[in-house]
């Protein structure tokens, strides 16, 4: 028993080693044949040089060169061994770029501080430095994802651990039970035995030695009994241990959830001071309430189109109407004159510029068509269709100019003669579509 116990500790502590990547072993570092090697520094955003300096000297000297800082006085221009580190950090990635005659390499961290710094600066060595990759992981392999490193495979190689544990445990106090139910039952026999004895023989001193039997007996079920509790007690135990490791993990999950919910609530709200005070440097003050009025049209031939737009807009939505008319002659010389109304829908996207889009419906219209030089006359407000159009805007103090395309699709259907002498009507529907630059102004309250 002591000695599987003994193997199951052995096989944990190798998963755990396995796992973590964090060899001891160390390879010597690489020193310049050529002299001193220097290294200049460039941060911006939150790090200082001080810090990013530091960091820059300690891992490359570690796994590339020796470097120190430049003298009071400087370096020369002819100075050949020179690193150049630079860093930067934007958007809560932080960048680091090295660069010299014999590396040339780059890397960057979502985290910020000396933690993100340290990631960036050991995963552009990692990149730079393809030999040296496996002394980076043996030394640092838990901050660089590269490494492989998983503790959620750690973890599950611990549960199944004790999963094993487990079943094992359980196996020997199945066994143990058998035991003991098998002493009972021995016991019950040897008792009966005995008392057949005692009733045959009557002999003091083979009751004696039955007795000295039964207490025996009764010793080893004792024991066996604390054994089976003291088992069934560390079964509990690693039961507990097993809940307490799923808990941990879900109170990780639960933790992580959090901070990204938090980073991003962050984010937003950096976003939205960052847009704040552009808006205040640039002197711009969001409008709440917009009128605007646009015009379009356009023709080829014989066909032209005509739309006039009313809107208004309250922060960034709005409403509006719009009219379109359409005129048309076949080469048969049959005319077309279509009217329509549209109820439109639109959204605003304000800056020191707006952009608009929208889409409208079609409520209203009539569509006319005239044959045979006025001889035949059909009509319908039976109409359907849409419109989609997008507008951009500059202002000027409280006006702005507008500029933007209109596209327009209708149906009409169900014509009906409007002349007593024909009572036919086509059967065939007529539709219009086409786009249309539009102009307009507006005025912002």
């Amino acid at each position: 028993m002591k000695f599987i116990k003994i193997a199951y500790l052995v096989v944990f502590l190798t998963a755990i080693f396995l796992s973590s990547c964090t060899s001891t072993k160390t390879e010597p570092t690489q020193t310049s044949s050529t002299g001193t090697c220097y290294l200049t520094v460039m941060a911006r955003g939150e790090y200082d040089e001080l810090s990013v300096s530091s960091f820059s000297t300690s891992l490359i000297s570690k796994f590339h060169k020796r470097v120190i800082e430049p003298p009071a006085s400087g370096i020369s221009s002819t100075e050949e061994c020179v690193y150049e580190v630079r860093v930067d950090s934007r958007e809560f990635t932080t960048l680091v770029t090295i660069s010299s005659k014999d590396l040339n390499t780059s890397g960057d961290s979502k985290a910020t501080g000396n933690e993100g710094l340290q990631e960036s600066i050991l995963r552009a060595l990692y990149n730079g430095l393809s030999n040296k990759r496996e002394e980076i992981c043996q030394s640092y392999g838990e901050k660089l994802v590269e490494c492989g490193v998983d503790h959620k495979k750690l973890e599950k190689k611990l549960k199944d651990v004790l999963d094993v544990e487990e079943k094992q445990l359980q196996e020997e106090i199945r066994l143990l039970e058998q035991d003991v139910n098998k002493i009972a039952q021995d016991r019950l026999r040897i008792e009966n035995e005995r008392n057949a004895e005692i009733q045959k023989r009557k002999d003091e001193a083979t009751k004696k030695r039955e007795e000295e039997r039964r207490i025996s007996r009764e010793k080893e079920e004792k024991r066996k009994q604390e054994e089976l509790a003291r088992k069934r007690a560390e079964l509990k135990k690693k039961q507990e241990e097993k809940e307490r490791i799923r808990r941990i993990e879900e109170l990780r999950i639960q933790k992580e959830q959090l901070e990204r919910e938090r980073e991003e609530n962050e984010r937003k709200r950096l976003e939205e001071e960052r847009k704040q005070r552009e808006f205040e440097e640039k002197g711009y003050v969001p409008y709440h309430i917009r009128i605007r009025g646009l015009i379009g049209s356009s023709s080829s031939g014989e066909t032209s189109f005509s739309n006039t737009s009313i809107y208004g807009i309250f922060k960034k939505f709005g409403i509006g109407w719009s009219s379109l008319s359409y005129k048309t002659e076949s080469s048969s010389n049959n005319k077309y004159e279509m009217n329509n109304s549209f109820l439109d829908f639109s959204y605003t996207y304000e800056q020191d510029w707006t952009a608009t889009a929208g889409i409208g419906f079609v409520t209203t219209g009539k569509g006319e068509i005239t044959v045979d030089s006025s001889v035949l006359n059909y009509g319908t407000t039976s109409v359907s269709g849409f419109g989609l159009f997008g507008v951009f805007g500059m202002e000027w103090d409280r006006t702005e100019g507008l500029v933007g395309l209109r596209y327009d699709n209708v149906k009409y259907s169900e014509f009906r003669s409007q002349n007593t002498l024909q009572v036919d009507s086509p059967d065939e529907s007529y539709s219009i579509s086409g786009i249309q630059l539009i102009f307009g102004v507006g005025y912002n309250f």
